[in-house]
């Protein structure tokens, strides 16, 4: 029971953090007129797979009963997923904002460029995006660096943080 609750805490990490962080990944590097329909679309997965995952438990439950299988075929099934998940993350191309931030614009370019423009690194909508990115990290330096601490400590942020946390509820 003691590695069954690791691995679920584990696991729940893991979900939680590319559930948290895929949408953001995938509005960087979707066209603008897709972006919205992509990370909704993202968002309605993840509702899917949790009813599935609740029927799934359902029917294990309930013809499995008293078996070990009852909790382990549920288990067993989030690996199909993870596999291809694995595999495939390795090909994804690296955030050009990333890439830019480290100053590594040639290679920005070159990842907008393969993503919207069959490689075409003077593509006007690469160019474009090259220009947008430069203005908000160019504003983000002006700006300034934030501390962890402002979230709690601005009354206002903080109140924003609280609303969040109490939506994860919902």
């Amino acid at each position: 029971m003691d590695m069954m609750l690791a691995g679920r805490f584990f696991a729940g990490f893991g979900v939680g953090i590319m559930a948290d962080l895929a949408p953001l990944y995938q509005a960087e590097i979707a066209h603008p007129s897709i972006r919205g329909r992509l990370t909704t679309l993202q968002q309605f997965m993840l509702g899917i797979g949790a009813f599935v995952a609740s029927w799934v438990t359902y029917g294990t439950s309930a013809g499995l009963s008293g078996r070990a299988s009852e909790w382990r075929v549920p288990l067993g099934i989030q690996i199909i997923p993870a596999i291809p998940l694995i595999a495939f993350i390795l090909l994804l191309p690296e955030s050009p904002r990333w890439l830019a931030e480290k100053g590594r614009w040639e290679e920005a370019q070159a990842a907008l460029a393969r993503l919207h423009a069959h490689g075409d690194v003077n593509d006007k909508f690469v160019v474009a995006q090259i220009d947008d990115i430069r203005a908000d990290i160019e504003k983000s330096r002006d700006i300034g660096e934030a501390s962890w601490s402002e979230l709690f400590n601005n009354s206002s942020n903080f109140r924003r943080v609280a609303l969040g946390y109490i939506l994860q509820f919902s």
